[in-house]
């Protein structure tokens, strides 16, 4: 391999990782103004819970599905069907809790939707380290 392709494959890596960098840098600035602002991060976690709700819809959907079809089968089948009984009870119970608590960060944004309640903690930046440890947590401390 010719010293100027060696070269061209090096600086093409030093591209992506600096590209990978700035993503990194960019979601770590995103999440700190989110988790900064009350207002942002109600609506934020609101929408997090909604999210996870569809992801156990479908979940509960599969589970139930494959506890009809493997019922009433001998064997290890009978185990199976047992533990999908636990799984969706599990994931039922944990959908009902994440129900309540979007319902709960729903109110909490109708309260503090005026500009007499928005805060923010001041400055952001101070949080960047901690929200970047939260993406990267091998990382050391900037301080």
């Amino acid at each position: 391999m010719s010293r100027k392709s060696q070269l061209a494959r090096v600086a093409k890596n030093l591209q992506r990782e600096k590209a990978a960098e700035q993503r990194i840098t960019d979601l770590v600035q995103d999440a700190t103004a989110v988790i900064t602002c009350l207002t942002e991060a109600t609506d934020d976690f609101a929408y997090q819970c909604e999210r996870h709700i569809g992801d156990f819809q479908l979940d509960l959907s599969l589970a139930r599905l494959a506890r009809e079809i493997w019922s009433g089968r001998p064997g290890p089948a009978e185990q199976l069907v047992q533990t999908l009984n636990d799984l969706v009870q599990e994931h039922e119970r944990h959908q009902q809790v994440l129900t309540d608590i979007q319902a709960r960060f729903e109110s909490l944004v109708a309260t503090i939707s005026d500009e007499e309640n928005h805060q923010h903690l001041d400055p952001p930046e101070a949080y960047s380290d901690r929200v970047r440890k939260c993406f990267i947590p091998d990382l050391p401390s900037s301080t």
